[in-house]
């Protein structure tokens, strides 16, 4: 005798929606959607600043979650600097939409994909605000499929400098603009410096250093790191470049 077949029970409607909210107050896939449909570099950011706040506490406690030393495994997209644009970064998305769409059904094709980004993502260019709250959504949506390292304009000395800051200061309502900022570089402080992929390819924004004699060096890092320049090792992962031709400093297991 056949038994019964089980009828699936119709997702209710309080579960679709803690799934489109992420446990935020808000539709985070709408947030993300209306982000990745912003195309005009002329048009400015425009975000109620408790959603900004609420995106940016979710990914610091995701990151105060994770090692100094991320870890991703292969096949991956390793992605450099961003600088601010957003046309730049849609377009590197997109790329690889069409591959990840046969794979997964809901949501955007990139996402099945995983991704390694190495820092930089504001100043410069004259979308920050768009590039970094489109990288933090992504991560608190597809935690595992995507890494954010931290560049070296993730910080708070050249920030502040170079176009972020005023960036944020025109956005937001003055009595805003400098906590918003300060949330930002307090998110910064907790990103990971560099990323091991399939335990064999180290990447990070700027170099090798000198005083790294182990991977565990990176590990034992201890973050919040606001002023990069207190860790010889931190600053160098930022920072080094090789300062004259074939002198470049290589780790021999």
């Amino acid at each position: 005798m056949m038994g019964r077949v089980p009828i699936a029970k119709k997702e209710s409607s309080a579960s679709s929606c803690e799934r489109k909210t992420h446990g935020f107050e808000f539709d985070l896939e709408l947030f993300l959607k209306n982000l990745l449909s912003h195309r005009n570099k002329d048009r400015p950011f425009i975000c109620e600043a408790d959603r900004v706040i609420a995106i940016c506490d979710r990914v610091r406690s995701l990151m105060e979650a994770d090692q100094c030393l991320a870890t991703m495994s292969p096949p991956c997209t390793v992605v450099g600097d961003i600088h601010g644009q957003f046309t730049d970064l849609l377009r590197l998305l997109m790329s690889r939409s069409k591959e990840g769409a046969k794979q997964k059904k809901r949501g955007y094709g990139f996402s099945s994909e995983r991704w390694v980004f190495l820092g930089d993502y504001v100043d410069r260019g004259p979308q920050s605000l768009h590039c970094i709250m489109t990288m933090f959504t992504l991560k608190v949506i597809y935690p595992r499929n995507f890494v954010l390292l931290r560049g070296n304009h993730e910080t708070k000395a050249i920030n502040c400098a170079y176009g972020f800051m005023q960036e944020v200061q025109m956005v937001f309502d003055e009595s805003d603009r400098g906590p918003m900022w300060e949330k930002f570089n307090e998110v910064f402080a907790w990103m990971p410096l560099a990323c091991l992929i399939g335990g064999k390819i180290l990447c990070m924004h700027g170099g090798i250093s000198e005083a790294l004699r182990s991977l565990n060096d990176i590990v034992a890092i201890k973050r919040p790191v606001h002023d990069v320049n207190t860790c010889k090792l931190a600053q160098d992962l930022l920072w080094a470049d090789p300062c004259e031709p074939h002198l470049v400093t290589a780790i021999d297991e």
